[in-house]
């Protein structure tokens, strides 16, 4: 029998948190989506005065992550290696940064995804995503 573990809301939460924390004051909103590890919502989140398409994007960086177990910007820089497109990997999927795998440190299992969507450039999405994962992996493998 298999054993899967899955991401607590709490954990999620404060997640969430540090990365709304972590945009500017006055600056552009975004939205966030943490999905499990098969790519399933768990907490979606918009700022204040976010557009609806933030939303979206969010969703399907988390997606994309979770689903093909690995960074949105790596998945672009490998599509643009292979010469691929997105459209060669199927619908819903997005090669733009923004989109994290939920690793355990030192481990290869993807245990979600986390998505950004909102800022410009994208790699600033990501900058936030990276403080989400910095902090569910704090909350969830306390370095000792």
């Amino acid at each position: 029998m298999y054993e899967r573990k899955v991401l607590g809301l709490e954990e999620v939460f404060k997640a969430v948190h540090a990365m709304i924390e972590a945009v500017p004051s006055g600056s552009r909103p975004i939205s966030i989506a943490v999905t499990d590890d098969r790519g399933d919502i768990i907490c979606l989140a918009r700022m204040d005065k976010a557009h609806g398409f933030t939303n979206e994007m969010a969703m399907r960086k988390a997606y994309t992550s979770a689903r093909r177990r690995i960074d949105t910007s790596k998945l672009g820089r490998h599509l643009r290696e292979s010469g691929w497109g997105i459209e060669d990997i199927g619908p819903n999927y997005t090669a733009i940064p923004g989109g994290i795998a939920i690793v355990k440190p030192d481990e290869d299992t993807v245990y979600g995804s986390i998505g950004v969507s909102g800022r410009i450039p994208a790699s600033e999405d990501e900058e936030i995503a990276l403080i989400g994962l910095k902090t569910l992996q704090d909350v969830l493998w306390p370095s000792k």
